[in-house]
């Protein structure tokens, strides 16, 4: 199963801060400074708040951070990954030792079985850095077969669940992992006295249980804890937010772990989280289904659970145009004993009220397991739906889950954000061809004086790693049953009422702005019900009515939560109006039209080689290793220190021709675009070249043979790169009719109106944008140059709606080719005439960088026959000589109309 963009960047998060924080010393120290540094990558953190400082006072020197994923982002496939970079920069060892927790028995035999499986995506990604003869994967009861042998020799990977070890400390001798047990007996034989020091001992009672004899007291105790601190494993902390307590901690300590990593989609506030990924941006790797299409029934569980099982029936008649076999599965979540809506009454109801097969229904609680064993994914297999309660909220995973039906109310006792999380993940993890499969449904029952969609919304915040604003937009809400492939609108909220101590002082506020706000006076204070755009002015202006810190923080976070919900609201995405689609630069190859990217370039040059001479100028071969002297100095200590006569190895005979190296390299350099004879003769040159006019001797090339390969392979992409710049060079030659803009559907970009992954910072400034496509603008400080040229691109009549264009995320935002890359725009805009404007803001660093952007833009207009208006603006404060920033928008718009 291939990695994610967003899983690829977290892995490299938690790489580069494990080796800064290694090579600056490997403490605390370290590590709070690698943190600090990890924390200013722009999208360490997307759609967080500022991180606080690294914590190390649980665990000292040893690592303990948090990768945070929301449901459906993939953490037990990260967490196989996760084990090699670990093992490979911290304290690197080749065959580690790790302990994978999981919190509940369920999660860890699900875990258990796919890393046992064979051909399973979980074992396959383990097996891509750990051979399966140096593999071993076990249960708990398991462990106790692994030979000493194997320690050190083979990568050991331990699932169990956590609450085998967690237990208060003057009672693990009641947990078997903390015993005496004589199966460990021979990893301890001839421990050498300082990987002894640090184990626990036996004591008196243990001796007179296991009839030790006294000789035993004071002995390495032969237990599992003891051996897990001989070797130091790295402990992986599946849903890591259920073991922050002092207990679970204590346990923790008590492994003597290399280094910790939790997996969590709601981590803790304490937690290190090193990398944060967003619920938009699993819906832009096509992981998750959204938005989740919510109907609300008031009538009764009868209405609720026939309009569930239409939306069912319709997405099934729909996946017949699928290429990939899809049977979608509605869930439903019947009502406890006592309640009305039982398992046996919806499942009689199903039968005689609507027509469904009792083959086609599976009961799965905790009594009854109707699906255990059964696989779903199977086109013989005949359920479509699923009765539960709650036992599906641990680790049941079909990705053929559909639709929910939930019948219990949407209240603090209802598990209904966990069964939701069921029916998120999207099949084959890329999105189907049926628009309506790429959505999620849920049917509730909730009574008029109920709001569904702030309550769920808030249920997502808390248990399924959900900022509030994604959850606001991830959620539409529909009034019937229709699965039209038209998004659906957000229904509006109603207003908001406050109670106050007193009246807030509302005098400073324009008139139209105090209509919609209403005061009542009622026994100890008033209610404020506001129906109006809560600007941070009259968020100011409300919070006048309260006094006290944790009151006024209270009152802040009810009007920040109101005002999210306006921004979604308010959003063209969220209404449903699409964003035109962009054209974009393409060219004529071999009679065809194709998009001009790197691949397209790729054809137009014809590159070898052996165009230049196949030489490495400035190479030289550079010593890694040092040698140091160990001799006993005048008062017999041992003295170590860096020799100054090093002996020269370079000049000694190696038993490798030239030949030889020339092979060796050829595997390790291979190109898929550079034909083998071709590398060969390159590489045969390019040896010939370090050897008989640059003096270099062959044992010397031998030694640093890594070194030289990276060389060439830097002088490959270097010879590419010249070469894909003559071609791109020639599209501005050629001109003409080689390169257009098409006006095909192929060849245009649209944004997605769910798919923006917003990066750090998220705007959170007091200026209120009205005609931003997204309820978020991503990677905008509310101050600062580019934040002006947002405030005059919003202000532009000419502009009905703009995005702030997301970088190096190419599903989801417009790129224009470079010749060694692409260009981002800063700005994307809709006007009102049809036309697509395009402003990239060229900042006082990037002045020198921008001719290259600037021509290709002013190519992708000049070729879209008036459809498209490209403009490349400077602040005033960098050029005295421009316009301010809102007429050179101005005129670059009326410009282009003449």
């Amino acid at each position: 199963m291939e990695l994610k963009r967003y899983q690829r960047d977290a892995l490299k998060a938690l790489e580069d801060f494990l080796q800064a924080a290694f090579l600056k010393g490997a403490n605390a120290a370290s590590l709070t400074h690698a943190y600090a540094q990890a924390m200013q990558a722009p999208d360490s953190l997307a759609g967080a708040a500022r991180p606080a400082p690294y914590q190390a006072a649980h665990f000292g020197d040893t690592p303990w951070v948090c990768l945070r994923l929301p449901t459906g982002g993939g953490k037990t496939l990260l967490a196989s990954h996760v084990i090699e970079r670990v093992a490979r920069t911290w304290h690197p060892t080749a065959a580690p030792v790790v302990i994978w927790l999981t919190p509940s028995d369920v999660i860890r035999d699900q875990t258990l079985g796919a890393l046992k499986t064979p051909g399973h995506p979980y074992l396959r990604a383990l097996q891509s850095h750990y051979p399966q003869d140096r593999l071993r994967v076990l249960a708990l009861d398991e462990i106790a077969l692994v030979s000493p042998q194997d320690f050190g020799a083979k990568a050991i990977v331990l699932v169990a669940n956590i609450q085998s070890f967690r237990i208060d400390k003057d009672l693990r001798d009641k947990r078997n992992a903390y015993r005496y047990s004589e199966d460990f007996e021979r990893h301890f034989s001839g421990l050498p006295a300082h990987l002894a020091a640090g184990l626990d001992r036996v004591d008196a009672s243990e001796v007179q249980e296991h009839g030790l004899g006294q000789a035993y007291v004071g002995r390495i105790k032969h237990s599992l804890m003891n051996l897990f601190k001989l070797h130091a494993p790295i402990v992986i902390v599946d849903e890591a937010q259920n073991v922050h307590s002092d207990k679970s901690f204590d346990t923790l300590r008590a492994f003597h772990p290399r280094c910790i990593v939790e997996l969590t989609a709601t981590p803790k506030p304490d937690s290190n989280v090193i990398y944060r990924v967003s619920a938009l941006q699993l819906k832009a790797a096509q992981m998750i289904k959204l938005p989740v299409v919510l109907t609300t029934h008031a009538g009764g569980w009868e209405d609720a659970l026939r309009d569930a099982k239409l939306a069912r029936d319709k997405l099934e008649f729909l996946a017949q145009k699928e290429p990939d076999y899809v049977r979608p599965i509605l869930l439903v979540q019947a009502e406890n004993k006592g309640g009305t809506a039982t398992v046996e009454v919806v499942k009689q109801h199903l039968i005689a009220e609507l027509g469904v097969a009792e083959s086609e229904i599976a009961i799965a609680t905790g009594e009854i397991k109707g699906i255990e064993g059964v696989d779903l994914f199977d086109k013989k297999c005949s359920v479509r739906v699923i009765i539960t309660i709650e036992a599906l909220r641990e680790g049941w995973d079909c990705s053929f889950a559909y639709v929910l039906c939930a019948l219990q109310q949407i209240g603090s006792r209802s598990k209904v954000e966990q069964l939701l999380g069921r029916v998120l993940r999207m099949p084959y993890a890329r999105n189907r061809t049926v628009p309506e499969l790429n959505q999620a449904y849920a049917h509730v029952v909730s009574p008029a004086f109920t709001d569904p969609v702030r309550e769920l919304a808030q249920r997502m915040v808390e248990k399924m790693g959900f900022e509030r604003m994604e959850a606001l937009v991830s959620l539409m809400q529909m009034q019937v049953p229709d699965l039209a492939s038209v998004m659906p609108t957000l229904r509006d909220l109603p207003p908001l009422r406050i109670e106050l101590p007193r009246a807030p002082v509302l005098a400073t506020l324009d008139a139209g702005v105090r209509s919609g706000l209403r005061v009542e006076p009622m026994a100890n204070g008033v209610t404020l019900t506001v129906n109006t755009l809560l600007t941070l002015e009259v968020q100011d202006a409300i919070l006048s009515a309260v006094t006290g810190q944790i009151a006024q923080s209270a009152l802040r976070e009810q009007l920040v939560n109101l005002r999210q919900e306006q921004d979604v609201r308010a959003a063209p995405s969220c209404r449903g109006v699409r964003f035109a689609p962009i054209p974009q630069l393409c060219i004529e190859v071999q009679g065809e039209l194709e998009l001009l990217d790197r691949e397209a370039l790729h054809l137009l040059y014809e590159w070898n080689l052996l165009d230049t001479e196949a030489r490495l100028p400035g190479f030289k071969v550079e010593e890694e290793s040092h040698s140091y002297t160990i001799d006993i100095s005048e008062v017999e200590r041992l003295k170590i220190g860096q020799t100054g006569t090093q002996i020269v190895l370079n000049d000694m005979h190696l038993a490798v021709t030239e030949g030889d190296l020339v092979r060796w390299l050829d595997g390790q350099v291979r190109q898929r675009d550079v034909p083998q004879p071709q590398m060969q003769r390159f590489l045969s040159l390019v040896v010939n070249d370090l050897l008989h006019r640059q003096g270099n001797q062959l044992t010397g090339l031998v030694r640093a043979k890594y070194q030289l390969a990276k060389t060439i392979l830097d002088e490959i992409e270097k010879r590419r790169e010249a070469a894909r710049g003559k071609a791109f060079q020639a599209v501005f030659e050629l001109g003409g009719p080689t390169v257009s803009v098409s006006s095909e559907d192929e060849f245009a970009f649209t944004f997605s109106p769910l798919a923006y992954p917003a990066q750090q910072p998220i705007y959170s400034g007091r200026w209120h944008f009205d005609n931003h496509y997204y309820p978020m603008i991503s990677s905008l400080k509310s101050e600062g140059e580019e934040f002006d040229c947002a405030v005059a691109l919003d202000a532009c009549k000419a502009v009905e709606k703009w995005t702030r264009n997301l970088v190096q995320v190419p599903d989801c935002s417009f790129r224009l080719p470079l010749a060694n890359g692409y260009f981002y725009p800063d700005f994307v805009a809709e006007l009102y005439d049809g036309r697509i404007f395009v402003v990239e803001y060229k900042g006082a660093q990037l002045l020198d960088a921008s001719a290259e952007k600037q021509r290709v833009g002013e190519l992708w207009e000049a070729k879209s026959g008036g459809r498209c208006v490209f403009a490349m603006v400077v602040h005033p404060s960098i050029d005295p000589a421009r316009r301010s920033l809102v007429a050179q928008i101005a005129a670059a718009v009326e410009r282009k109309q003449e």
